[in-house]
């Protein structure tokens, strides 16, 4: 059996579209629920020191604590984009490896086991 490579890649872009798809939704969400915690919570400090409810030293701790928020929040958004290139990566093995194994079982060829990874 022979691959055609114009539905090789229909496949690959069809497992990327999917997973970035789902990827991209989780991400937008993620990130606007946490950018608007983080405003929420800029506001507050502005306002507060602004009204004289803190002090010079309690705005530094706040700002300290700030710093911390915004560095999760992009570590995070890292994580998970990174999580989305190992399952792009994964999806499109599966594709590549799957063409392999139909190929060969049509031409009656044996196939060594093709380790597939998670996709």
């Amino acid at each position: 059996m022979s691959i055609s490579v114009d539905d090789l890649i229909g496949d690959i872009g069809n497992v990327m579209n999917d997973i970035l798809t789902k990827d991209v939704k989780l991400l937008r969400g993620y990130s606007e629920t946490k950018a608007k915690s983080i405003a929420r919570y800029t506001k507050l400090i502005a306002e507060s020191y602004a009204a004289g409810e803190i002090d010079e030293a309690e705005l530094q701790e706040e700002l300290d604590e700030l710093d911390l928020m915004i560095e999760r929040f992009v570590r995070n958004l890292k994580a998970l984009t990174n999580t989305t290139v190992e399952r792009l990566i994964a999806g499109v093995t599966n594709v590549l490896y799957g063409a392999i194994r139909m190929a060969a079982t049509g031409a009656g060829v044996p196939l060594p086991a093709l380790d597939l990874g998670e996709g």
